[in-house]
């Protein structure tokens, strides 16, 4: 996660950085070079996206949250194509 995608997500919980940082188990300064580009921890990663869903009144599944995270940072293994039709990108059909 960027930068800038962790500190939008503090502002849209409307939480301090030390808030954050509480919440996180790190200090403000911490959370401060996270935005400015420092690598989060995936553990960390995966407590703030926790954080936010809980706030945004939605039920938290932890585990599933986890497992998704996993399988967006896992390596694509096979090369994908996509082709546009009507404006719009989807996965080209091999033939």
């Amino acid at each position: 996660m960027s930068g800038r995608e962790i500190r939008f997500l503090r502002k849209q919980m409307d939480l301090t950085q030390a808030e954050l940082g509480r919440s996180l188990g790190v200090s403000d300064q911490q959370v401060a070079r996270y935005e400015k580009g420092a690598a989060m921890p995936r553990s960390a990663d995966g407590l703030l996206w926790a954080l936010y869903l809980e706030s945004t009144g939605n039920n938290v599944n932890l585990r599933e949250l986890l497992r998704t995270l996993e399988e967006y940072d896992a390596p694509i293994k096979e090369r994908q194509e996509f082709a546009e039709e009507d404006g719009v990108w989807k996965p080209k059909v091999a033939a």
